[in-house]
């Protein structure tokens, strides 16, 4: 059979010679975007004999299902989407609202004010909800690393969350299935309205809003009533190019958003950086709380950066580094860089210039936790997308 969108399918399973007429129901509990991330089905070894068993895997639109029925018992099956739809704004107040620090254990504005949040969530309180707080990556908190086998902020995709658990797999996948059952499942119903994900950057970025699509109407509302409230400087990034999945630690919730805040070396905590990150998020509950009581926002033109590419360093055919980042081009992120500007100096004196064809706007200029990811900066452009206006009905 082919499941479809939003439809309910029950079906009778002959394949069993010990039950007849056994129904399966199958859900679709919204659409896929075009052209979704093929994921296989992983049905997880039944451990309980209970009346109705849950199994959870991925379906992709459209795509047949066979199915073989091994039990006597009913089994409720549910399909979800491998990839958050962005352009969803919630129907019903938020409520479930989680603020995520230590997803890198070395980036200490969210590992501090995390650990506070966690003993007294006063700050976290609204009349129309309570936010909670998380440490995503307690084993890179305590040795003070980004992660320990692992980038935690890289292992939400959905290959990751539903792969059978094995001994061989890290920590970090094993801590990503922990938190998806906690805070999600990914792209279901019973996940969390909301994530805010505190991180630092050693790049001279200042203030960032994080998004994943433009398309994402709440989170773009939220970056713009952030921006209008914090009053400095804080650009928004979209760091996601065209469908991929989400691959980060909010993209297990509803929707959520990033906080960069920097320049802040690993492992050090500065007050002024703290500050910045603890005033984002609470901007951000501000907006949610705002949203809930009904307030109307209306529709809006904004700036938004999207990246293009990732740039790497200079390398030799050894593929080690053989250049650094121009004095001109260091902590100028978000700046315009032109055809022809110096990027690199070379360790024998040259420099080497942006060859592209138009201006572009580079972030995390010689991020430290990049220098493993061959990332010597992110190539943007600037975009001004128009926003709709989104308001909760209230009953």
């Amino acid at each position: 059979m082919v499941l479809r969108d939003n439809e309910q399918f029950i079906v009778t399973c002959p394949g069993n010679p010990n039950a007849e007429n056994i129904q399966m129901d199958f859900t679709v509990f919204w659409a896929m975007p075009p052209d979704p991330v093929t994921i296989l089905p992983a049905i997880k070894t039944l451990e309980s004999m209970q009346e109705v068993f849950f199994v959870d895997f991925i379906v992709p639109r459209g795509s047949e299902l066979n199915v073989f029925c091994l039990f006597t018992h009913r089994l409720l099956i549910r399909a979800y989407p491998a990839v958050r739809m962005t352009t969803q704004v919630p129907s019903k107040p938020l409520t479930r609202v989680v603020v995520s620090g230590s997803t890198h254990g070395n980036e200490m504005s969210g590992v501090f004010l995390a650990r506070h949040w966690i003993k007294d969530p006063s700050e976290l309180t609204r009349s129309t909800f309570s936010a909670t707080a998380v440490i995503a990556n307690p084993r890179a908190m305590e040795k003070c690393v980004r992660y320990t086998q692992q980038d935690l902020n890289r292992s939400f995709k959905m290959d990751y969350l539903v792969a059978l658990d094995s001994e061989e797999e890290p920590y970090e996948v094993k801590r990503a299935k922990e938190l998806n059952k906690i805070y999600g499942p990914k792209g279901s119903p019973e996940a969390y309205d909301f994530m805010f994900d505190m991180h630092n950057t050693t790049s001279n970025m200042g203030a960032c809003i994080i998004v994943d699509s433009p398309q994402n109407s709440f989170a773009m509302h939220m970056a713009n009533y952030i921006q209008t409230n914090y009053m400095q400087k804080c650009p928004i990034y979209v760091y996601k190019k065209g469908d991929e999945e989400s691959y980060t630690i909010d993209s297990i919730c509803k929707n959520g958003v990033a906080m960069e805040v920097g320049p802040q070396p690993q492992g050090v905590v500065r007050a002024d950086c703290l500050a910045q990150m603890r005033a984002l998020v609470r901007h951000g509950l501000d907006f949610i709380e705002k949203f809930n009581q009904g307030s109307a926002f209306p529709a809006f033109d904004i700036e938004a950066h999207t990246l293009i590419s990732r740039e790497d360093y200079p390398r030799n055919a050894d593929g080690e580094m053989s250049g650094i980042i121009h004095p001109k081009l260091q902590d100028k992120d978000f700046l315009p860089l032109n055809p022809g500007d110096p990027i690199f100096q070379t360790l024998d004196g040259n420099e080497v210039v942006y060859e592209g064809d138009s201006t572009i706007y580079p972030a995390f200029i010689n991020e430290a936790a990049y220098y493993e990811k061959k990332i010597a900066f992110a190539k943007m452009e600037k975009k001004v997308f128009s926003i709709p206006d989104i308001q909760l009905k209230l009953d």
